[in-house]
């Protein structure tokens, strides 16, 4: 079932990448929403939405990785200029659907496979071992950060720009995927992730790099912190306890 998930997820987006329609085409539209409901589905059949039968996302051990976390994604949010953004959209009130649309398939999409879907895989296959979550927490991020990889074969992005693109997209992916599972669902990482989209230049490539001393400053010790999190995290998986993963082949 997940490999079906998987296929038909990357197939919409695939298609919708290579038919080349105009984003305000309502073949276009059709597709994003498409991916939408797809994604929804596989969110209520695959059994991929909560890791855990019990919540251990703000237990003792993990409280201050937690609050850091939180610390972390306003700074991230800060970072992409998430209320000036918001305001140029609302300034194009003709483009608004078209933005909201696009951000939503993508939050969808990105979260149902990586930290749905490629979460639930990887946890599975670690599940015996000291770390489940963080083996699950990288993995998962990694390609989810690789996946962007797609903006320099496609959308014709430079090279460094997409290599930033994906090491942020790495950092990014690993404090959702704290996000998941503090809150031991998908939504809450979803909507953070179509705010973090919600933004006018949704559709266009990047044309300026970062300076990598800055992207490294900032991104590393969120990196550490995430990473502080899923091993604390893990520290609360043992035998006896009632965790479980939910996955359904």
């Amino acid at each position: 079932m997940i490999l079906i998930g998987l296929i038909i997820l990357f197939g919409s987006d695939y298609l919708l990448q290579m038919m080349h329609l105009g984003h305000s085409s309502i073949q276009y539209f059709g597709l994003r929403i498409f991916i939408i409901l797809i994604a929804i589905i596989n969110l209520f059949t695959l059994g991929t939405n909560k890791i855990t039968s019990q919540r251990i996302g703000y237990r003792r051990p993990v409280r201050t990785a937690w609050i850091l976390t939180i610390i972390c994604l306003v700074i991230v949010f800060m970072m992409s200029g998430f209320i000036i953004n918001v305001a140029q959209v609302i300034e194009q009130p003709n483009h608004i659907l078209q933005v909201i649309i696009m951000a939503l398939s993508a939050g969808m999409f990105e979260e149902t496979v990586c930290r749905g879907l490629m979460f639930s895989v990887f946890a599975n296959m670690a599940k015996n071992g000291k770390h489940p979550l963080l083996w699950a927490g990288i993995l998962n991020s990694a390609i989810f950060g690789l996946l962007h990889l797609n903006n320099y074969f496609s959308n014709g992005q430079g090279l460094n720009i997409t290599v930033q693109q994906v090491f942020y997209a790495f950092a990014i992916g690993l404090t959702f995927s704290v996000v998941h599972i503090a809150t031991n669902g998908l939504w809450v990482g979803i909507i953070l992730h179509t705010l973090f989209d919600f933004q006018p230049t949704i559709s266009s490539a990047i044309t300026q790099a970062n300076n990598w001393i800055v992207l490294l400053i900032i991104f590393v010790p969120i990196i550490i912190i995430a990473i502080f999190y899923l091993v604390k995290a893990d520290s609360l998986v043992k035998p006896g306890m009632d965790i479980r993963f939910n996955i359904q082949y």
